[in-house]
């Protein structure tokens, strides 16, 4: 009986231990759920009075002390008012997963996770190029939404890529992360995509325009440039100006060397010229082709000659040239090579003529006939050649200088190797036919100024004089003495005169600012110190230039 008794002692003792202890357990519990739903109640007025950061603190904490569904319901509709649409989603689906299917706000919370995954992301981009084009793309599958600058464009959330890109311009880049319902704005600075562009002038001091920018002046420019299509417009004082449009291309190196060539200058004033003198040598030459050299009738002739050319060349200018307003300065020039040159090519074959047929002229009709035939034929075939040929004042004044030079080497080497006064003719036909070849054939394959020729010209004469003035010195030649030996040396000056010339001035048109230098700049006086021996100095005056 005893043993039973202790038991049922010892029972009763365990369950009172127990109960004692579950007791402060029990009494937490019921406090956590009180203070849970205060906090509900404290977030739920705030989230009234649209204070919804302070609510979703209190409904985190509510949800901590007592993890009920309802506090997730609330959290997603703060999320969702807050217009953080990616966390709410995320809280309606943690709801609907916790309330199950009998939650008092299932329905409610479906509908609003239904509308929450239908809204999309907006993308808006602007930027300073109107042509750009945006690309947004996905980065999982690819696909590729796209639109214009400053419009919104609508994305499902997710990783992207957005490129913006235009003709001529690098492309711009971002990669970003989109949610639901967010908008995103950026700002996109499109560098030109540029081209290396290498210049070298000739004037050094070229002034260089691209489109509208002076680019400054110099002998070369070397920069990169923007990539598209531009005007490049090339200007000197003393030249042509150079004009074109250049397209530039991404990456590319564009090399140019451009020489600017000499301006062109009307050619009125010898066109005015021309027509004076034909037109005074046409009645000249006709009235002594007719054995008439009456003074009194003669000059008066030639006044009203020069004056019928004026007139002349006044309605060639005013009709043929009425569109361009006056042939070129070497145009002009070329054509005048032909009447003068062809009368010395007329007069030239009439004496070989007669030397060859051993038939002196009867009267100086003979030689007039043949000069007006030669300038005749000369004019036409320079006032055909002037339009295809084009000529510049330097090429005309080489064709002149050969003609005139052809001229004077036939008349000192029949004075130097001739027999007879008969053998004028051969050598004068010789040496103007040589003349004119070698001035066709050095302005065809150089580009002289009018200046380089006309210190040419001085060079050859200055030789010849010279030859002429040793040859007198070396043997001094008594009056009516036979002039051979003078021709000779006159030849021969002539040639190291030539030669010396062309070695001299061989860079006179590359070294002169804006294409020439003048002699006076070329040769100049020039003064030095030098020290002496003694300890004193001296000064040393001569001439200095450079080649």
């Amino acid at each position: 009986m005893l043993p039973s008794v202790r038991r049922r002692t010892g029972l009763v003792v365990l369950l009172v231990a127990l109960l004692l202890a579950a007791a402060p357990t029990r009494a937490l519990a019921l406090s956590d759920e009180k203070r849970a739903e205060a906090l509900y109640d404290r977030a739920t007025l705030l989230a009234g009075n649209l204070e919804y950061d302070e609510a979703i603190a209190l409904y985190e904490e509510g949800y901590r002390l007592a993890p009920e569904a309802n506090f997730l319901f609330q959290l997603a509709m703060c999320y969702e008012r807050r217009f953080r649409f990616t966390q709410a989603l995320q809280y309606y689906e943690r709801y609907l997963a916790e309330a199950g299917p009998k939650g008092d706000k299932v329905r409610t919370a479906r509908r609003h996770k239904a509308w929450l995954e239908s809204l999309p992301a907006r993308v808006r981009v602007a930027g300073t190029v109107p042509a750009a084009t945006v690309k947004v793309i996905h980065l999982d599958s690819g696909r590729i939404a796209g639109g214009s600058l400053d419009e919104y464009i609508e994305v499902p959330a997710g990783l992207y890529v957005l490129e913006v890109s235009a003709p001529r311009f690098v492309t711009y880049r971002q990669r970003f992360q989109a949610e639901i319902g967010q908008y995103y704005n950026f700002v996109a600075q499109l560098p030109a995509q540029s081209a290396e562009l290498n210049l070298t002038l000739d004037p050094p001091d070229s002034r260089i325009f691209l489109d509208s920018r002076d680019l400054g002046t110099g002998r070369s420019y070397n920069h990169r440039v923007p990539v598209g299509f531009y005007n490049l417009r090339l200007e000197h004082p003393d030249r042509s100006t150079i004009e074109g449009g250049l397209e530039l291309a991404p990456g590319e190196t564009v090399n140019l060397s451009v020489q600017l060539p000499n301006r062109v200058r009307s050619g009125a004033v010898e066109t005015y010229l021309l027509g004076i003198g034909y037109g005074s040598f046409l009645v000249t030459g006709a009235l002594f082709s007719a054995d008439v050299s009456t003074a009194f009738v003669v000059i008066p002739s030639a006044v009203a000659g020069g004056a019928l050319g004026l007139l002349g060349a006044s309605y060639l200018l005013e009709s043929a040239y009425k569109d361009q307003g006056a042939p070129t300065q070497g145009t002009a020039s070329f054509v005048a090579a032909g009447p003068l040159w062809g009368a010395v090519y007329g007069v030239a074959i009439a004496e070989t003529w007669s030397a060859a047929t051993e038939r002196p002229f009867q009267s100086t009709a003979t030689p007039w006939r043949w000069a007006l035939g030669g300038s005749m034929v000369g004019l036409a075939v320079t006032a055909s050649l002037a339009s295809p040929v084009e000529s510049t004042p330097g090429d005309s004044a080489l064709i002149h200088s050969g003609a005139g030079w052809g001229t004077m080497l036939g008349l000192l080497g029949a004075r130097a190797f001739g027999r007879s006064t008969a053998d004028e003719g051969p050598f004068l036909l010789a040496g103007i036919n040589t003349g004119l070849a070698a001035g066709l054939a050095t302005s065809a394959y150089t580009e002289w100024s009018r200046e380089h020729v006309f210190w040419l010209d001085c060079a050859i004469l200055a030789g010849i004089a010279g030859g002429a003035a040793l040859e007198r010195a070396i043997q001094p030649k008594e009056l009516g003495a036979p002039d051979d030996r003078t021709a000779r040396f006159a030849l021969a000056g002539g040639a190291v005169g030539l030669g010396t010339g062309v070695i001299l001035l061989r860079n006179y048109d590359k070294n002169r600012a804006g294409g020439r230098r003048r002699v006076l700049e070329w040769f100049h006086p020039t003064a030095l110190v030098a020290p002496e021996t003694g300890g004193g100095s001296r000064i040393l005056v001569g001439v200095g230039g450079t080649m």
